[in-house]
């Protein structure tokens, strides 16, 4: 078995910018492996140069889970429109502009709308083959410390965190036919994981997410996920990888989200 430490974060807002989008700045509905890597680089003190490559090989799950103190039971988003400026040469008067021998161009004002998460909160499972890390976040884990500012998507969304448990995970493989309760998102790339539906439970495929992000600010690649938009709420799935969290007051079972997609190994 191997060591992993398990830790919430939560933030009043978050954004996790959709990379596909232009003119609508939508967010992915949960946190980001990518967003993960920086939040334990900004606790550990690692440089955006370093810690791409110290976390590259990280195993990394993520459940959505509720704020404390909070009724909020599923994710919820908030649409608004903000105007930004912006230099557009095409809408400028090119002649004028020509004529006049330079000068600054004039700034148009442009719509957009901004979607952002309200209230979120994640339950991060991180562990990496490389001791220091570990050591490393635990002790700033533990003693609620960091060396820069933790944040959730946008510098203005200041992240809180709390260490839950330092415990130990093992690897299984379901049968095809043998049922698991998975208390993460399930990441998948081509083919969608085997899911029951059962009677008031939800479930929602996002696509398109970022996987580990380079120090040069490249994604390795893209996954998809299985989540349920009701926090808290477990995704019963059959003949799946997974992983054991065995913690000290109950177990549970999760996902890792891969550090590179197939077709890049």
């Amino acid at each position: 078995m191997a060591r992993v430490l398990v830790f919430d974060v939560w933030s009043r807002f978050a954004y996790f910018r959709r990379h596909y989008t232009t003119t609508t700045a939508s967010s992915h509905p949960f946190i980001t492996r990518s967003a993960i890597e920086g939040l334990v680089g900004a606790i550990c003190g690692y440089s955006s140069e370093d810690y791409p490559g110290l976390l590259w090989n990280a195993q990394i799950a993520i459940s959505l889970i509720k704020q404390k103190d909070e009724d909020k039971d599923r994710i919820t988003k908030l649409p608004f429109g903000v105007s930004y400026t912006t230099s557009d040469f095409w809408t400028q008067r090119v002649g004028r502009y020509l004529k006049s021998g330079g000068g600054s161009l004039e700034h148009t004002p442009v719509p957009r709308s901004v979607e952002i998460l309200i209230e979120p909160s994640y339950r991060i499972y991180f562990s990496s083959n490389l001791n220091k890390v570990l050591e490393e976040l635990s002790t700033n884990l533990k003693g609620h410390s960091t060396y820069y500012t933790p944040y959730l998507g946008s510098s203005n969304m200041i992240a809180n965190f709390d260490l839950v448990d330092d415990c130990e995970f093992s690897a299984h493989t379901a049968k095809e036919d043998e049922e698991i309760r998975i208390h993460s998102i399930i990441p998948f790339f081509t083919r969608i994981p085997q899911v029951k539906v059962e009677t008031g439970f939800r479930y929602a495929i996002e696509q398109n997410i970022p996987l580990h992000v380079d120090k040069e600010r490249k994604p390795s690649g893209y996954y998809s996920a299985v989540y349920s938009p009701i926090l808290g709420q477990p995704i019963l799935s059959r003949g799946i990888s997974y992983s054991v969290i065995h913690g000290s007051k109950n177990e549970v079972n999760v996902v890792f989200i891969p550090s590179s997609s197939p077709s890049a190994s």
